[in-house]
């Protein structure tokens, strides 16, 4: 019995035929091994492939890194501009108050008052709650506690 895993498909061979991780392991526990030590050989297999696919791929061109270069850094340039722009909005519409709001929904509120002035603010969640933490709020859980937030 042959296992492989297809990287392009990102489906396991089993004897070169195609079937699905569970069948490899209903094959593998047939032979006698656990249903643990079947996945672990899964996961070799896939990891195995995926560096072979890796050295097999040619070396980009100078260019292909110079354009990724340039996404990078208009990418960063933009996360901290967004960053920027969401403490100004915390510092201009926020207060601390009693009411629990998920950190999620205050900032599809930014969202929302960026987008009537025709601007972006991308950020994550996870990003908007640093945010809120820099600004002097004590978010726990994903919740933040304010005051009713302006419309």
């Amino acid at each position: 019995m042959k296992i492989e895993y297809d990287p392009s498909r990102k489906k396991y061979l089993l004897d070169a035929k195609v079937t699905t991780k569970a069948r490899v392991i209903s094959a593998l526990r047939a032979e006698g091994l656990t249903c643990r030590r079947a996945d672990l050989l899964l996961h070799l297999c896939k990891l195995v492939a995926t560096v072979n696919n890796y050295f097999e791929e040619p070396e980009p061109e100078p260019s292909t890194y110079r354009r990724l270069f340039c996404h990078m850094v208009v990418n960063a340039l933009d996360r901290e501009l967004s960053l920027r722009k969401a403490a100004r909005w915390v510092h201009a519409n926020l207060r601390p108050g009693t009411i629990r709001r998920s950190v999620g929904s205050v900032k599809h509120d930014c969202d929302h008052a960026f987008q009537r002035l025709g601007s972006a603010c991308y950020l994550r969640d996870s990003d908007f709650g640093s945010v809120l933490r820099r600004c002097g709020y004590l978010v726990r859980n994903g919740e933040v506690r304010i005051e009713k937030v302006p419309a």
